[in-house]
């Protein structure tokens, strides 16, 4: 699916991941890698260069500040989509000691909770979008 859903190919992805991953070092004050608990960034990107971003943490904590900074920044740059959204993770801080990956972004739980079965998960994407 990401073959057809991303025609630049794992290039242009991989050159918006790293210029996030610079973004973000630019921000250590709001990034921290060194945070208890584990963190990522969470992207979705859609047809029509829509796209929204998630810091996340293992604590379930808010930043609105991170969330406001990031939510800016995955809107530069990005690559092109075509039949549908993508989405992907960058965590930036390892828990200690390291535990199961098993937090996301609370909009996502929200969305997806009254799927019968598997959700859709274009179609909760395109919700969050």
């Amino acid at each position: 699916t990401l073959k057809e859903r991303l025609p630049g190919g794992p290039p242009e992805l991989g050159g918006y991941i790293r210029s996030l991953q610079d973004w973000m070092a630019q921000h250590r004050r709001v990034f921290d890698t060194n945070a208890i608990g584990g963190r990522a960034i969470v992207v979705a990107v859609a047809p029509g260069g829509r796209a929204r971003g998630w810091d996340v943490r293992e604590s379930g904590l808010a930043d609105p500040e991170a969330d406001r900074l990031l939510d800016a920044a995955v809107r530069r740059g990005v690559p092109r989509v075509e039949q549908g959204p993508i989405a992907f993770a960058v965590h930036y801080a390892i828990p200690r000691p390291a535990r199961d990956w098993n937090f996301g972004p609370a909009d996502w739980v929200q969305a997806a909770e009254g799927a019968l079965g598997a959700p859709d998960l274009d179609a909760v994407l395109e919700s969050l979008l």
